[in-house]
Parts: structure tokens; sequence; C-alpha cells
């Protein structure tokens, strides 16, 4: 190899490399940075390209240097770009003549593959001889791979598979188009002659023969469609559930669930059937109730009370084969034990669970949408290479990059009904949590345990911020959490507090939960999570990376309610008005037009509190649905102590006797009629307009529920019996306590009480 050869091939390196990072920016391949970023690129690949040719280079490595030339006005034109498309194909030819009649199946693999890619996007998708000219070199492309590089067959069968689709589509448009100029032609003919009724019985017979190849037509349309789905990736299966949904829509069919879902999950099995991921058995039990589907999909319904029958039988169905689908298939399965294997099952779980979320009724255009992507993006990352990879640590760095944002966005899209406006009373940052990020209470070995399951799982170890105030720097830290640890073992009074306040902002974030407790020990009755229960003999180790893996991709429950309406309305409380600024106004109108549909809701409730800047309250999404307090009524009190003690009774008094004084409504935890005790709590907190809060004694729950009225941001009154510093653990430190005694019969709390209730001069 001559100097300047050498020179020429490490300039293509180079510019491959700055390629690469184009496209690494700019995933997209759109936009006006990219191409500026794409041009010098192409046009050095044109110069080397031409230098190759003069400089006495081999006929393969011309090839190559024209081939690069293709590939780069491929990216540029993504497909659609006529110009570029038809530079790519010049490119091409120049590249496929300096090969002529060498013996390299592998770079002639390649080149019929790019190549047959340009050729279809100047098909247009219409041009039937350009498309029939990308079947035979996607043919061509696949025998060579076969021979020398398998691991590519799967990429051209795709795209194979879809050409396919694409042809019998063409077919179907023809046809009609044929069937159109027919009836046409027949029209004139009645027009020009409107007395013979021999040529209008002709026509109305035409007529009735059209709309019998127009179903037939739209049924090979939608066959055509879904045999797709089980060649395309999943990224592209969402385009093309939509196009099926046009299709039915234009039967004249409903628009259920099952139009836009069931493309997905036939790729998805596809997908399984290519990798050798299901067996005969299973196949067998899937495809009759894929054929099923597919019938009920299609037959229309021309009453309300078929369309209420057809969707009740296609969720039916639905609903089976999202059972089967969920079941790990024999074929080739992830190595034992390996954490490829682990991710398979958690991605199982978690399209099942989206699955399931797209076939419920009554579903909003917003919500429908995330769920199709996020399944489609799930299935893509899942059926990854490196999701499937046999080392861990290259999985691992699938489920960061990937797999953890994907399912923080599903836990996300779970708690969309959960949306309420808070005025926290710790300073709360706008940033995103981390999907890998997990906050962790406490200061035992189980914390260098930890830290190096945090190294190995790539997980991002949360600490408060030193020198910040305690309380402030947890609510900062588990804010910027995915996961929230608790070591509740061997603490005394103090620390249990401690660390049930931080539970309960935890709660108020919607943050998972992980309890590891003792094997035996007893934990306060409200906290609505299963610890971790270790037991001395135990791997500490592997139980906490199951409970903290259980945390990040297991799908949240259900719960019941809605915030969303109360929030639109709080929204309008708090920011609306005549003296509101025009961009708030405007932007409360846009929330008010998204008010049936979460996600779209959510969107534009961040964007008026964003331009309600200062005055604005935060927006979180709570475990649980919550309430707000009704401003109309009279003030409500909700008495947050421990029962049961011997100065309960008094200090209830005390305070219900002031609520009397003052107007206002008493309630105390015990008094709620809710068999969920901590939910029941949580909706008391809400609809307070005050809390008071007894610290005597340093009571658990208390300190729990003194964390979701800081979450929250209620107007919260702190007592305590005797020296109140006593009673506070470092992250309330700061805190205000009044202190009252009830030798004196409560007068001194009962006093305090009523002066909080009452409103300011």
């Amino acid at each position: 190899m001559t100097a300047a050869f050498a020179e020429l091939i490490a300039r293509r390196q180079s510019a491959l490399a700055a390629q690469d990072a184009a496209q690494a920016c700019w995933p997209s391949r759109q936009g006006d940075a990219y191409q500026a970023a794409m041009r010098p690129v192409v046009r050095e690949m044109t110069a080397l390209a031409q230098a190759l040719d003069v400089g006495g280079a081999s006929g393969l490595e011309r090839s190559r240097g024209w081939r690069c030339v293709g590939d780069a006005w491929f990216e540029i034109a993504r497909g659609v770009d006529l110009p570029a498309l038809c530079e790519a194909e010049a490119a091409y030819v120049r590249a496929e003549a300096a090969m002529a009649g060498m013996d390299a199946p592998l770079d002639r693999a390649k080149l019929d593959f790019n190549f047959a890619n340009i050729v279809r996007g100047l098909s247009g998708g219409q041009d039937r001889d350009r498309l029939e000219e990308a079947d035979l070199r996607y043919q061509l492309a696949l025998a060579g791979f076969r021979a020398v590089a398998p691991q590519r067959v799967a990429q051209v069968r795709t795209a194979l598979g879809s050409l396919q689709s694409q042809l019998a589509l063409l077919d179907v448009q023809e046809s009609l188009s044929r069937g159109g100029a027919g009836l046409r032609r027949l029209g004139e003919a009645v027009a020009a002659h409107p007395d013979d009724t021999g040529l209008q019985a002709q026509a109305r017979a035409r007529l009735s023969a059209l709309h019998a190849q127009a179903d037939a037509a739209l049924g090979q349309a939608q066959g055509a469609l879904q045999l797709a789905a089980r060649h395309l990736p999943a990224e592209l299966a969402g385009r093309l559930a939509d196009m099926v949904a046009q299709l039915q829509r234009a039967d004249g069919s409903a628009d259920d669930p099952g139009q836009r879902l069931l493309p997905l999950l036939l790729a998805r099995f596809a997908e399984d059937l290519a990798h050798g991921h299901v067996s005969p058995e299973r196949a067998a039990a899937l495809e009759p109730l894929l054929d099923k589907l597919q019938q009920v999909v299609n037959t229309p319904a021309q009453t309300l009370e078929a369309l209420t029958d057809r969707s009740s039988r296609l969720l039916d169905l639905m609903r089976h084969l999202l059972q089967v689908l969920g079941q790990p298939g024999p074929g080739s399965p992830p190595q034992a034990g390996s954490r490829a294997e682990f991710i398979a099952q958690a991605c199982r779980v978690l399209g099942r669970h989206l699955a399931e979320q797209q076939i419920q009724p009554l579903l909003a255009h917003g919500e429908r949408e995330q769920c199709l992507a996020l399944f489609a993006q799930l299935a893509e990352a899942h059926q990854s290479e490196s999701a499937r990879a046999a080392d861990d640590a290259r999985v691992i760095a699938c489920e960061h990059d990937r797999l953890r944002p994907l399912a923080q966005e599903i836990a996300r899209l779970d708690l969309r009904h959960h949306l309420m406006l808070a005025e926290p009373f710790w300073p709360t940052p706008k940033t995103e949590p981390d999907a890998s990020g997990v906050y962790v209470w406490g200061t035992g070995p189980l914390v260098a345990v930890l830290d190096a399951l945090s190294d190995r799982l790539r997980l991002r170890r949360l600490r408060p911020a030193a020198g910040a105030d305690p309380g402030a720097a947890a609510w900062q830290a588990i804010g910027a959490c995915r996961v929230a640890l608790f070591d509740l073992r061997a603490l005394d009074a103090a620390g249990l507090a401690a660390a049930c306040y931080e539970i309960g902002l935890a709660h108020c974030l919607g943050r998972r939960l992980c309890m590891v407790a003792g094997a035996e020990q007893q934990l306060p009755f409200d906290i609505e999570v299963q610890p971790l229960r270790l037991a001395a003999a135990d791997d500490a180790s592997a139980r906490l990376a199951e409970a903290i893996d259980a945390a990040l991709y297991t799908p949240l429950a259900r719960e019941d309610g809605s915030t969303l309406a109360a929030t639109v309305a709080e929204l309008h409380r708090r920011l609306g008005g005549p003296d509101a600024p025009f961009a708030v106004r405007k932007a409360l109108q846009w929330v008010d037009d998204a008010a049936d549909d979460p996600m779209l809701a959510w969107q534009r409730i961040e964007s008026a509190l964003g331009f309600a800047a200062a005055r604005a309250p935060v927006l979180i999404t709570p475990t649980w649905p919550g309430r707000y307090p009704d401003v109309l009524a009279a003030p409500r009190l909700f008495h947050v102590m421990p029962f049961g003690r011997d100065w309960s009774a008094s200090a209830h008094d005390a305070a219900a006797s002031a609520c009397r004084r003052t107007g206002a409504t008493y309630v105390r935890g015990d008094e709620v009629p809710d068999a969920r005790v901590i939910r029941s709590i949580w909706d008391e907190i809400g609809r307070a307009s005050h809390v008071l809060v007894d610290l005597t004694g340093l009571n658990a729950n208390v300190a729990l529920e003194l964390g979701l009225a800081h979450g929250l941001g209620r107007a919260c009154l702190v007592v305590a019996q005797g020296d109140p510093v006593q009673w506070l653990f470092p992250a309330i430190r700061r805190l205000r306590v009044a202190a009252y005694c009830t030798d004196e019969g409560s007068r001194t709390l009962e006093m305090v009480v009523a002066g909080f209730l009452r409103p300011p001069n």
C-alpha cells in the first residue's frame, strides 16, 4: 500500500467518523443542522472516491469509495429527498461498475442491499418496475449474506417482507383504479344515451360489482398491512397501525383498541418466531387466536348493538392473546440466570402491562398514543442485540441507556391520573429524576453493599447534598431518584421517625419504595409496601439487587380515582382571574381543551405553570390520587397524633374545642371510616386546610404523616409536650414547635390551635 493510498483510506475513515458523529447528534436525521453537518461529509467522500478512481486503486477499493458516497447521500435523503436519492443512485451505479467481474460476495451483498433501499425510495411507492428491481436486489443481498454474513439476514428479510407487502398494496390500488376507470367510461355512455334501459341495468350491476370489489380490496389491504407487521421493526409498527385504523374507519368500523394494537402484537409474535423463541406448540396455540382476532377486526358493525358485541368479543380475544404472549417460549431462551434472561422477563411484563392499558375502554387520544409509542419502543429495545447479549455488562449498559428510562416513562404513564398541584415545604428543583437513581436512607453496612451493587448494575447512588439543610437536601435527593431505599433495621424511635418522615416525602413524589427490615421486625401499620426482610444468613447483595430490580421494572397497580378534574379547577383558582397575564389565561384555556386527556393535560399544565413563573405551584404525581381543600367551606383541621396514650383524649378535646370556637371542622385520623389507613390519611391531609401534628413521643406514623403534609405544602402547626427539641430529628431540626402541657387541662394547646385557625388580620 502506497503512502498516498493509505492517506486516502485514513481520510475516508475520518469522514465515516464524522458521519457517525452527525447521526449520533441528530438521531432523527432531520433539520438544517444535520444537513449542514452531512454536506461536508458527502463532499469529502466524493473527492476521495474520485481520487481513488484516478490513483490506480483496485476495483474493490474504488467500489467501496463510491458505495460510501451513496450511503452518505442516502442518510441525507432519508428516503424522501428526490435529488439526494438520485445522487445516491448515481454513486451506486459507479460502485457496481467498479466491481464488475470481481469475486467479493460480502461487498456485493452490502451494495445490493443499499442499492435496493435507494431504488425503493425512488419508486415513490407507485413505480412497479422500481419496486420489483428493489425486490430482486434484496433477494440477491439475502443470498449473499446467507453465505458470508448470516447475522445480516434478519435485516434483509425484514426489508424484503415489508416490500412484498407494499407490492401487495399496490396490486389492490391498481385493481381499484382499473375498476374506477371502467365505471367512468360506463357513466359517460349512460350520459350519452339516457333512455337506454339496458345500459342503465348494466351500470347498476357494475356499481354493485364495484362495491363488492372495494370491500374485498379493503380486506386484502388490511391483510397486506398486517402481514407487513410481521416483517417491520417495532418502531415502524405504530405507523402501520395508523394505516390499518384509517382503512377500518373508511370501512365504517369503530376505532377500537384492537385496530391499533393488533399490528404491534403481530410484529412482536413474528419477531419471536424469527429469533426461535416460539415453539411449534405455542405457535399452534397462537394462530387460531390471531385468526379469530383478525376476523373480528375486519367485521364491520352496522348497529350500536353489533358494535357493542364486537367490542366485547375483541377485548376478550385480546386478553387471551396477551396471556399467551406473556408466557416465555421454550425456543432459544437466554442463558439461565443471566442478566439477559431477567431483562427478557421484565420486558414481557412491561409489554403485557402496556397492552392491557391500551385495550382499556374510554382511553383518550393522548393516553392511547403514549401506550402505543412506549409499546413500540419497548419491543424495539427488547429485540436489540445489547438486551440479548451473553455479556451481562453489555445488557446492563442497555438497561442504563434505554430500558430503565423506558420503564420510568411507563411508570409516568401509570401516574397520569395522580397529577396534583403542591407548594412543598422544601424548595423543589425542576429536574427530572434519574432513571437509575437510588436514594438510600441509613448509614449501616447495607450502604457499603449498595455501593458495590451500584458499580455492577450502573445505578446512581444519591445522597443529600453536604452542608445543606437536612430536610431540604433529603427532599431534593428523593426528587432526583427513581427508587428510595430505607433500611429500617436496628433503629431507635428517633431514627425510625426520621426514616418515616422521608418515606412520606417519597410518597408525595410517587417514588418507588424499597423497605429493608429484620426477619421479625414489626413496621408501622400504615406503610403499604412489602418489606425486604433480611436474616443474618441471607446474601444481602443478591436480595437487595432483586428488590431494586423489582422496584425499577414492576408496573404500578392502578389506584382508584383521578385528580385531574380537581387539579384543573385548582389551577384556575390559583392562576386564573381577570388580572392574570394574557399568556397564563391562554395557557389555562388550552388546559381546559385537554381536560379529558390526562397525558395532553399534563403537558399543558406544565406550560401554564411555566408562564406563571415565580407564583406557580409545583406539579407532582404522588403514589395515590389526592384531594384539595374546599376554599368555600369552613377551615378543616386534620389532627395527626398518637392514639391510645394517657394524654391523647385531652389533646383531642383541646383541638376539637378550638375548632368549635373558630367554626372549623375537626377530623382525627382514627375517626376516618376507611379500611386502608394510609390512603384515608392521605385523602384527609389533602382535604385539610390546616394540619395539626403532635410530635410527642416521636411516633413513626405521625412522622410519616408530617412528611405527607410537608410534601403537599399544607399549613402545618407542629406541637409537642415538654422540651420540643427532644422530639426533633435532623430533617426537621429547624421547625418551629409550639410546646404545651396537659397538666393545665390542655388550655395552652387550645389557644395555640385557635390562633392557628384564625385568618390573619
